[in-house]
């Protein structure tokens, strides 16, 4: 009996509307692609950027991204472009949070996921107002220790913190395994990338952090 009522109240849908429904999908995120692109563009070619539009643009992927509080999902696409001086990167755009091309030359070799989150964790500490400097009595030495030893590292130094929605992000730097590592931590979750010496403008790797914290789930 429970099925026949399941039934009726929910009818299948006639594979001919599904039909439509999927074309109409596709249109739409073929829109969606082109306007966001062109976001992409205009963003590269403002004065404070390149000052030109680039000579191409394609989609590598979207996200959707659902977030652990109460704000509404946010859909971010990845755009590979490239400049006429031969620059090839990739950049984020989001509906709600803008466009934005970090200068890191090695964008494209990151896992697309991890690139989401460094946008969106950027965007967010913008939002928060997160350039300032986290007091030394805020900072606890003795939690960042056990947090950094747990991750098997050593040697390690504090080279910046700030405040995030009122609790401190400490950047910093150490060894493990021979390796210098880059890492933040808010005294509870932790990241961690090799450092890359020869690149300068490496994605600040507290970004990593606050996109991975606030972000709950990521779907392409």
């Amino acid at each position: 009996i429970t099925s026949l009522v399941e039934s009726e109240l929910d009818p299948p849908v006639p594979p001919h509307l599904t039909l439509v429904q999927n074309v109409i999908n596709r249109i739409c995120y073929f829109i969606a692609k082109k306007i966001m692109q062109r976001r992409l563009s205009l963003w590269l070619a403002s004065p404070m950027e390149h000052g030109v539009k680039p000579i191409r643009t394609k989609t590598h992927d979207a996200y959707t991204v659902k977030f652990v509080d109460v704000r509404e999902e946010e859909h971010v696409f990845l755009i590979d472009y490239e400049m006429p001086d031969g620059e090839i990167g990739r950049g984020c755009v989001g509906p709600e949070f803008g466009a934005f091309a970090f200068s890191s030359a090695k964008t494209r070799d990151l896992d697309p996921a991890e690139l989401v989150r460094a946008f969106v964790g950027m965007h967010l500490m913008l939002l928060d107002g997160a350039n300032e400097t986290a007091d030394e009595d805020q900072v606890s030495l003795e939690r960042l220790e056990e947090i950094t030893q747990s991750e098997g590292l050593c040697e390690v130094v504090i080279r910046s913190s700030y405040l995030y929605k009122g609790k401190p992000i400490v950047h910093f730097t150490g060894m493990k395994d021979g390796v210098i590592m880059r890492g933040a931590s808010d005294l509870k979750d932790c990241v961690l990338f090799p450092n890359d010496s020869e690149d300068p403008n490496e994605i600040p790797v507290y970004y990593f952090l606050v996109g991975a914290v606030e972000i709950e789930s990521l779907e392409n």
